[in-house]
């Protein structure tokens, strides 16, 4: 049986906090928006190269929540 191509689509996600020194409350929300990132490590799989091929992007899409003070 020969092997047919699939399109999966795939969302990862991922979430944290950032703890930041700021002067303000706005402030701290900036600097995270302007300073602030992470990218996501290698895409891989345990198919042989043959079988698979992806087409991630590498920097997610940024939301700035808003920011609370640390008690």
């Amino acid at each position: 049986m020969k092997n047919r191509k699939f399109k999966v689509p795939v969302v990862y996600s991922f979430s944290g906090e950032f703890f930041i020194s700021a002067p303000s409350q706005a402030m701290a929300e900036k600097y995270v928006e302007n300073h602030c990132g992470l990218t996501l490590g290698p895409v891989h799989s345990t198919l042989p190269e043959t079988d698979v091929d992806w087409s991630f992007s590498s920097h997610p899409a940024k939301k700035v929540g808003r920011a609370a003070p640390v008690k």
